[in-house]
């Protein structure tokens, strides 16, 4: 286990110091609908939807392209179901890049739990403005959308929540690949007062790709790149799904070690919330707002013989300057901390009324491409986070949402691309 060198940003397409004007020639925008089916998809039926990209010449901009889906809510029996808080991005159980005829360059399982974190990052004014194309919203809002018979189109981007994060020009022209989108239980991606047979469906379903003509010079560097045999580098940030339990039933003096299997060459940041596993799958509780309070004391991160931080975080008292810690933590890779969202003291405040949810910045990871995080791939080294409870309060049995956050590289030669991490 050791830091990891810094990755190679400046070898691949991002190039996010140089002017896009001084890239680009022209931009178009390319529409295309999926090849698994143009009717309804459900969960209980075609839950899968496969869309290729577009075969040009020019380059994707994943982050100026986006999905856009009719999306309609079945009542059933119900009462004001709607979509979750997370709105589209909660229908969406898996959603991976393939490569036509071949295997998958990346994969991202439980992408809706690994978006409920992120979502908490995010202010309540964005939520109410830009998050509202994509079915986010005040509950009654979501309820109001819900009620619309015909169903309403919403739109997610690929790079915000995406699959990746931080990937600019794809070279489309080097391999051929296409997107695929395993949807979600109607028990996880819809919330109701009450009800158990409520449904939901996408249709009228269209991937708004964003093509880049580069200009001259730039393109005639990367193809000779490619001629002389060497792979075009794009860095990419991933992220890692790992579901545990945490049972509180023991009372005071709890110590709890959850182990994290890991292997990267760049392992950023470990993240992680709680849920009660008593309202897992239930309509009537928001799968993706149902954050709790497991009441720790402290906790530490060990990656082989190392701690991160040197000392336990103290979780006992959430307040403002927790908050911003936590913030710093999740964007710039600082000092790691732990906090309780609502700043309510933990010892009074437990369960569904209180939430926690811990951010740990590793290694020297204060910004996602100039730290480095941590090398637990050379030699491979065991990851464990540790968890105390010293305190005593009602038992519960918690389900632990870890989110493993690391960085990798996308490999593009002539008719192929893989994924080194």
């Amino acid at each position: 286990m050791s830091d990891a060198p810094e990755p190679r940003s400046a070898m691949g397409l991002d190039f996010s110091m140089v002017q896009t004007n001084a890239i680009e020639d022209e931009r178009a925008y390319v529409t295309i609908q999926p090849i698994s089916g143009a009717g309804l998809f459900t969960r209980a039926g075609n839950n899968t939807i496969t869309i290729p990209l577009p075969k040009d010449q020019r380059y994707l901009d994943m982050r100026a392209s986006s999905l856009t889906a009719l999306i309609k809510v079945d009542q059933g029996d119900g009462v004001n179901a709607s979509l979750s808080v997370l709105g589209m991005a909660s229908c969406i159980r898996r959603i991976a890049l393939r490569q036509v005829g071949g295997g998958e360059v990346l994969r991202l399982d439980f992408y809706n739990r690994i978006a409920a974190q992120m979502l908490k990052f995010h202010p309540e004014q964005w939520i109410a403005s830009a998050g509202r194309k994509m079915g986010m919203g005040s509950k009654t809002q979501r309820q109001a959308d819900a009620a619309v018979s015909t169903g309403l189109v919403q739109e997610a981007y690929l790079e915000p929540f995406g699959i990746v994060s931080g990937v600019h020009y794809v070279p489309l022209w080097l391999a051929d690949l296409e997107i695929e989108i395993e949807l979600e239980d109607d028990s996880q991606a819809l919330v109701a007062d009450s009800g158990t047979t409520c449904t939901y469906s996408w249709s009228n379903i269209i991937l708004n790709c964003e093509l880049v003509r580069a200009n001259p010079s730039f393109d005639a560097a990367v193809r000779n790149q490619v001629a002389q045999g060497i792979p075009v580098s794009l860095p990419v940030e991933l992220y890692r799904y790992i579901p545990a339990t945490f049972d509180s039933s023991g009372g005071a003096g709890i110590s709890v070690q959850r182990n994290i299997s890991v292997y990267v060459q760049q392992f950023l940041s470990y993240m992680a919330y709680f849920s009660l596993s008593a309202n897992y799958n239930s309509l009537t509780r928001d799968q993706f707002d149902s954050f709790a309070n497991p009441n720790l004391d402290d906790y530490q991160v060990q990656i082989g013989s190392r701690y991160y931080p040197r000392q336990p975080i103290d979780c006992r008292h959430g307040d403002t300057q927790a908050l911003l810690g936590l913030h710093v933590a999740a964007f710039k890779r600082s000092d790691a901390i732990g906090a309780l969202l609502d700043c309510d003291d933990y010892d009074l405040v437990r369960g569904n009324g209180s939430e926690f949810q811990i951010v740990q910045g590793l290694g020297q990871a204060r910004d996602a491409h100039l730290g480095a995080g941590v090398n637990t791939k050379n030699p491979s080294a065991n990851s464990i986070v540790l968890m105390n409870q010293n305190s005593t309060g009602p038992a519960s049995v918690y389900r632990l949402n870890q989110i493993a956050h690391y960085a990798g590289m996308m490999q593009f030669a002539l008719g192929s691309v893989a994924l080194a991490d």
